[in-house]
């Protein structure tokens, strides 16, 4: 009998998924902690029920066993649902070329350059284009993707919501109603994680050594306009460190700031914004995680952001976590990164 986490087809790496299913990803079992949370002989049922899927060449094979109510029949549990992906190759990693010379500024220098102080490091980093230091040490802005690499990214993702049944979309924090988990569309490996990795020495120079020992995420899509969320009220997120980039804006948009008021719990912090971030597409905004901040309401159009929760056990070992304050905990995937 399989258990939790194994593979239907043998040592295959595993991803937890945070939607209330049981997924495939091409032939790698996932188990959540929905279906985890059912007891033994439910388990057991729906293992004995389920059927091994057989392959097949999409690039995305999801397979669905939905954990039913212990009072209906569980047979047959098993639907499969097939998502083939509108832009397949082209959704390669391509950041803006302004971003990757951030990226070769901010990494180590090669150890005959040991001299080189870190003044002088931030410095150079300071000096690239397109980098814009709004606070020091809290808020920057930064071109990160194209937009034709945005175009494709937004393309995709918005093909997905309409393709994929809701059971297979989490719900991306407790304050946005619209958007995607890219964890669950399959973005983790070829997107997110590459993105993580180069910022990691970015934000160890801009933001204090610590903050280059971010080791996990939590990335998601946030979506405002008609029908969807408008506004997100002041809050502050469940990071050391955000990045927050735009992926679409209608050509009538209007509205949609992000305004920051300073850290949380701190004198600095006040009822006026100390600085505003004005959405452009491929333009992306960098700030701790603790940074009071809301988006104004969305007045006209719709606009369609990428946003990555960058966190780091070690920060959190040392200070807690964010949110309360007590022992920090992190429900970790020990392949992608990602946590919850």
């Amino acid at each position: 009998m399989l258990t939790p986490c194994q593979s239907f087809a043998g040592n295959q790496s595993q991803s937890w998924s945070g939607s209330h299913c049981l997924l495939l990803w091409g032939q790698t079992m996932v188990f959540d902690a929905l279906f985890l949370s059912l007891h033994k002989g439910a388990r057991d049922k729906l293992h004995a029920n389920a059927q091994r899927p057989k392959k097949n060449n999409t690039p995305f094979h999801v397979a669905l066993v939905y954990p039913f109510p212990l009072s209906l029949s569980l047979s047959p549990p098993l639907l499969l649902f097939q998502y083939k992906p509108l832009h397949g190759d082209a959704l390669l990693y391509k950041t803006d070329a302004r971003f990757h010379d951030v990226v070769v500024a901010a990494s180590p220098p090669p150890l005959e350059d040991g001299m080189v102080t870190t003044e002088h490091r931030i410095s150079q980093l300071l000096r690239c284009d397109g980098l814009q230091e709004h606070v020091p040490g809290n808020i920057y802005t930064l071109p990160l993707l194209t937009p034709e690499q945005c175009a494709l990214i937004h393309q995709e993702l918005a093909h997905f919501a309409t393709q994929a049944p809701a059971i297979l979309k989490g719900r991306v924090n407790s304050m946005n109603r619209n958007g995607l988990l890219l964890d669950e569309v399959g973005f983790t490996e070829s997107l997110v994680n590459k993105l993580v990795r180069d910022l990691r020495p970015v934000c160890g120079l801009l933001f204090g050594p610590e903050f280059e020992t971010l080791d996990h995420h939590r990335a998601f899509t946030v979506w405002y306009g008609p029908g969807r969320d408008t506004k997100l009220a002041k809050h502050f997120d469940n990071a050391e460190v955000t990045i927050n980039v735009n992926l679409h804006l209608s050509e009538d948009a209007k509205g949609g700031e992000v305004d920051f008021f300073g850290p949380r719990h701190s004198r600095v912090a006040s009822c006026t914004p100390r600085f505003r971030f004005r959405q452009a597409v491929g333009q992306a905004v960098l700030h701790l995680g603790s940074e009071m901040h809301c988006a104004l309401p969305q007045a006209k159009g719709e606009r369609h952001n990428l946003v990555i929760w960058m966190r780091s056990s070690t920060y959190r070992t040392d200070h807690g976590c964010p949110m309360c304050g007590g022992p920090w905990h992190l429900e970790q995937s020990t392949t992608t990164g990602r946590s919850r």
